[in-house]
C-alpha cells in the first residue's frame, strides 16, 4: 500500500494500474478490507479522512476552509460541509450523506486533496477577504506557505484584493490577531503587530499608546494564566500603555463594542499628551 500513501490514499484505477497495481492485488486489498472503492474508479486506503474520502466520492478533490481547518490552520468559519473543488467543468456525484460545497475554477483535480496554497485562493472566492487573510496569515505563521505560494497566491487573487498580501504579517498566530489590525484599517489609526512594550510583546499596538491583547479560550483560560496576564497589564501600565483585552467572542461578534472601546482609549491617551 505504499503506493496509496504516496497518493495520498486515494486514487483513481488507472493511477494505480500506471504504479504496477494488478486487478488482482486490487481485489485482494479490497477482500480484506485494505482498500474499498468510493465511486467507479476511484479507491481509498483504509483509515483515510472522511473529508477526503467524500470529496472524491464526489468527483473531486478536498479544498478550501475543509482542507485548511484538517491542516490546522486557523478558520474563521469552520467547515460544517465538506468544500469540494471539481475544476471547471468537473461532474459532480452524490453520494451517501452529501452536503458538498462544489469549487469550479480552472485546473483538473486529482482525488485527494490540494495544497494550502490552491485551498487559500478558493477560499478567498468563497469567504472573501476577512476569512482568507486569517487563514493565509496562520498559514504562514506555520511555515506553511513558502514564497514561491505567496507569489503563486498573489497572481491568482483579483487585482483588487492583492493589497490583503502587502498587508500580511508572519506573527499572527490566529485570526483574532489579524481581525483588529484589519478592521482598524479603514479608520486611519497607526497599527502595528507583535509589540515590544519593554521586557513583553503584545499582539498590537494602536497610535503608539494603546495596546490590545486578543485572548484566545485556550489560550489565557484558568487562574495561573489569568495571573500572568494581569501581572504582565500592570508592567506595560508602568511603561505608559492602556491595555485593552478582548476575548475570542467579542471580537467575532461584537465588533463594535471592541472599536468603540479602542478608540476611547486613543482619545485619552492623546489628552494625556
Amino acid at each position: 500500500m505504499a503506493l496509496m500513501k504516496s497518493l495520498g490514499n486515494v486514487a483513481t484505477w488507472s493511477t494505480m494500474r500506471r504504479g504496477g497495481v494488478t486487478v488482482q492485488l486490487r481485489d485482494r486489498y479490497l477482500a480484506h478490507g485494505f482498500l474499498y472503492r468510493v465511486r467507479r474508479g476511484v479507491y481509498c486506503a483504509h483509515g483515510v479522512d472522511p473529508s477526503v474520502r467524500d470529496a472524491a466520492a464526489h468527483g473531486g478533490a478536498l479544498t478550501c476552509v475543509s482542507l485548511l481547518q484538517a491542516a490546522g490552520i486557523w478558520v474563521l468559519h469552520p467547515a460544517r460541509q465538506v468544500h469540494v473543488w471539481l475544476g471547471k467543468g468537473g461532474r459532480a456525484f452524490e453520494h451517501t450523506g452529501c452536503r458538498c460545497v462544489v469549487h469550479y475554477s480552472s485546473g483538473r483535480p486529482a482525488p485527494g486533496k490540494v495544497d494550502v496554497a490552491l485551498a487559500l485562493i478558493h477560499l478567498h472566492h468563497c469567504q472573501g477577504d476577512e476569512a482568507f487573510i486569517c487563514s493565509y496569515e496562520s498559514a504562514w505563521n506555520q511555515g506553511l506557505l513558502t514564497a514561491a505560494d505567496r507569489e503563486r497566491i498573489r497572481a491568482a487573487l483579483p487585482k483588487n484584493a492583492r493589497w490583503l498580501l502587502d498587508f500580511a504579517v508572519s506573527t499572527s498566530q490566529s485570526g483574532i490577531e489579524t481581525l483588529p489590525r484589519l478592521r482598524l484599517r479603514p479608520y486611519g489609526f497607526k497599527v502595528a503587530s507583535q509589540f515590544k512594550a519593554g521586557r513583553d510583546e503584545v499582539d498590537i499596538i494602536v497610535d503608539d499608546c494603546v495596546l490590545v491583547e486578543a485572548d484566545g479560550d485556550e489560550n489565557h483560560s484558568g487562574p495561573s494564566k489569568r495571573h500572568k496576564d494581569l501581572r504582565r497589564d500592570a508592567r506595560t501600565s508602568i511603561e505608559g500603555y492602556e491595555t485593552l483585552r478582548f476575548d475570542y467572542r467579542q471580537i467575532i461578534y461584537d465588533w463594535p463594542t471592541v472599536v468603540a472601546a479602542i478608540m476611547a482609549a486613543v482619545e485619552r491617551a492623546r489628552a494625556r499628551r
